[in-house]
């Protein structure tokens, strides 16, 4: 799993800081707060994202293998399991296991297919 974030360590505050003072920003007779505010924050975005650099990183702890298909079913059998924890009936119980086996297959076929690769 990959997510992006910008590096404001590599960065520079000053940058953006000066481009911002350079824009104009005109605040018109109208009285619409967040009118105003949105574009403000439109400018703000726009100076970071010209000024400030984009770092890509990959999730180290999330195998390879486990792709959206396996963290869905994930999300699934959790949400099952807190169901079954509010009203513990048979049909929950059963519709557990039957996503747990299923998480489990699904598992070891990718993870016979990553082997399966080498």
């Amino acid at each position: 799993m990959t997510c992006q974030f910008y590096d404001f360590k590599n960065g520079s505050f000053n940058s953006p800081r000066d481009s911002l003072t350079r824009l104009p920003f005109e605040v018109a007779a109208s009285t619409d707060v967040s009118e105003h505010c949105l574009d403000w924050k439109d400018l703000y975005l726009t100076a970071v994202k010209e000024h400030i650099p984009i770092k890509t990183v990959r999730d180290k702890n999330s195998p390879l293998r486990i792709e959206d298909e396996v963290r869905h079913l994930f999300h699934k059998k959790y949400a099952a399991l807190k169901k079954f924890r509010w009203n513990k009936s048979h049909q929950r119980k059963l519709k557990l296991r039957k996503l747990s086996q299923n998480i489990k297959d699904h598992v070891r076929s990718k993870h016979r297919q990553y082997l399966a690769k080498f």
